[in-house]
């Protein structure tokens, strides 16, 4: 039986188009291509990075609730951090073989703090795994909207504060993005999709809050 949720993958599909494209734009900005194109490529750079990652994040904790993988997170948390390491000691092995045709060079010290502190495309994977753990291992199933805006309101203060603390800055922010997935999620079985929609509307006006 196929109890996939079509508009689930297609959005799914969308976002990973966005984070393609926005790394692309991201390295050809940082190398100092294309000089001609450069007013597109940031008005795409800000246009992609204003969502997609949240974005990621709703839809993570959606369907984290939906497939109720509370139930089955050791296996789940098993997968992701073996996709992590394999994908994280393959970008650190490419970067390191290429030298300074790169625009961010790494060394040994980058392999070893892959466990801390992840090579920049390989934090979301790892941010995801610490959040299964948290819903897990609590036992949180189910959040109410007081929970959803105090963790808006930590994402806005983080952004703010723009503390240097590594990995923790991504958690602290998006960690309410998966939360929000987790009420709409909630809402959606409970309640009407619209209703859902406008929570997920509410949860990106934290995320340009916090860019403005």
């Amino acid at each position: 039986m196929n109890n996939r949720i079509e508009w689930i993958d297609a959005l799914k599909g969308f976002a990973i188009l966005t984070v393609v494209i926005g790394h692309c734009a991201d390295g050809i900005l940082s190398a100092g291509m294309y000089s001609q194109y450069k007013f597109e490529l940031q008005a795409l750079y800000d246009a992609i990075y204003s969502f997609h990652m949240p974005l990621f994040f709703i839809v993570s904790g959606f369907v984290f609730w939906l497939s109720k993988s509370y139930n089955k997170y050791k296996s789940k948390v098993l997968d992701f951090v073996i996709v992590y390491l394999i994908w994280d000691f393959l970008t650190w092995l490419v970067k390191f073989l290429l030298g300074a045709k790169v625009n961010k060079q790494v060394g040994f010290e980058e392999l070893l703090g892959i466990f801390y502190h992840p090579i920049a495309p390989m934090w979301y994977l790892y941010v995801l795994i610490i959040f299964y753990l948290i819903f897990s291992v609590l036992n949180i199933k189910k959040v109410t909207f007081p929970v959803v805006a105090l963790c808006g309101v930590v994402a806005i203060t983080s952004k703010i504060m723009n503390l240097n603390i590594g990995v923790i800055n991504q958690l602290l922010y998006h960690a309410y993005f998966f939360i929000m997935g987790v009420y709409c999620s909630n809402k959606i079985i409970y309640e009407a999709k619209n209703t859902a929609c406008l929570y997920v509307l509410y949860g990106f006006g934290v995320q340009y809050i916090s860019v403005l």
